[in-house]
């Protein structure tokens, strides 16, 4: 494999904005430690973003950054679903001969396509979702239109796919022989996953950490309606949502006063709060519906959970129970319904804490979602001669 110069391109919001930075700068490190030369054009959300790409330019230690303004009228979606113009510029100024595009809009994904056959540029499509559109009939038809272009005509095309499940990967199995499937990964060197906490908790402990609304994948609502009926005391922190957000999105599903000071929202807060949150519960939670968007998905918070040191409560939803062993890392739930779900968590407070100490070391210990375990399948997929 030769030496590339490598420019990763998508929605994401480097260094640590969305979980799409998370995951594309992971992904980078591998790259980079396989001789690559990376380069990122991600968007911002800052006002004073400058509409030439080149003068965005930012030299990080992960590599060199730019970033084009979040579309934010008709017309800047429209050139960011069909114009290449940016990219374009910066494929001639720094010489690149593989681009990685992060879920990229269908349109501009097939103009791309045809200009990196022009110039013997390699394309590889990250893919991480199967989006189904919401909203109203005009955005439905558009969005599906975009959906069904790029994944089922545009991607089998490519020179490659990354993909972060186990149902894509079955999907694109006959369709692209140059697949590696990734879930989210993580560095361990990361400040953040060596943070000291103090760790004493006098009942179980729970923590929900997400932004859910009620379009949301994540169920919230339906566990608030578990806990109630639980036979001991525990403690469960929401972080990413207010209790004014909650009680708009999941009215059916009030908090009784009784749960008060058992349950607490705390709103929006950084990762790196998060992981401290995480670090100090007992057990990480969130349901899912069984649908093409989380079969194609997989859940972030799972693998920060598990490489915070806590073990994981959840529903059989994407392909977690490939990493998820019960009593070792973690318990699934039964959502079948309400009472179900109660009987699930009433088993899990009636654990010991001996065991819950155990499973918490041995996630800590769990290397899976580390970034350094996937070179091996980089080298494949870089080396795959189409």
């Amino acid at each position: 494999m030769k030496h590339k110069n490598v420019l990763y391109i998508g929605g994401f919001e480097l260094p640590d904005k969305n979980a799409a930075a998370h995951r594309v700068l992971s992904n980078g490190k591998i790259l980079n430690e396989l001789g690559c030369k990376m380069f990122y054009m991600g968007i911002s959300h800052n006002e004073e973003c400058d509409r030439n790409i080149l003068k965005t330019k930012e030299v990080k230690n992960y590599g060199i950054d730019y970033k084009v303004k979040y579309p934010n009228s008709k017309i800047a979606w429209f050139n960011y679903l069909y114009n290449i113009s940016s990219i374009v510029s910066l494929i001639e100024d720094n010489d690149i001969d593989l681009i990685i595009a992060y879920n990229y809009p269908a349109l501009s994904l097939f103009k791309l396509y045809k200009y990196c056959r022009k110039q013997k540029i390699k394309l590889i499509s990250d893919c991480t979702e199967w989006y189904v559109p919401q909203g109203n009939i005009f955005f439905k038809i558009i969005k599906g239109l975009d959906t069904f272009f790029r994944m089922r005509v545009i991607h089998p095309k490519l020179d490659g796919l990354i993909v972060i499940s186990k149902y894509l990967n079955n999907y694109y199995s006959n369709k692209n022989k140059n697949i590696i499937l990734v879930p989210p990964l993580i560095d361990l060197n990361d400040l953040k996953w060596n943070q000291k906490i103090n760790y004493n908790n006098p009942v179980c402990s729970f923590i929900y950490a997400g932004s859910p609304d009620s379009k949301a994948k994540d169920h919230l609502g339906k566990i608030i309606s578990a806990f109630k009926g639980v036979n001991k005391e525990f403690n469960f922190s929401i972080l990413g949502i207010t209790l004014e957000d909650y009680n708009k999105i999941w009215q059916d599903s009030p908090i009784p006063s009784s749960l008060n000071e058992k349950i607490k929202f705390y709103g929006r807060v950084s990762n790196i709060e998060v992981i401290k949150n995480l670090k100090k519960a007992d057990f990480s939670i969130f349901i899912r519906e069984d649908n093409l968007i989380t079969k194609a998905g997989f859940p972030t918070k799972f693998v920060e959970s598990i490489t915070a040191g806590t073990p994981v409560l959840s529903n059989k939803c994407s392909n977690i129970d490939d990493y998820l062993i019960e009593g070792e890392n973690g318990f699934f739930l039964d959502i079948s319904d309400v009472s179900t779900l109660t009987n699930s968590l009433n088993f899990v407070l009636n654990q010991s804490r001996d065991l819950i100490d155990e499973m918490k070391l041995n996630c800590k210990k769990y290397s899976r979602f580390n970034y350094l375990e996937y070179k091996d399948d980089f080298m494949r997929l870089l080396s795959f001669h189409k």
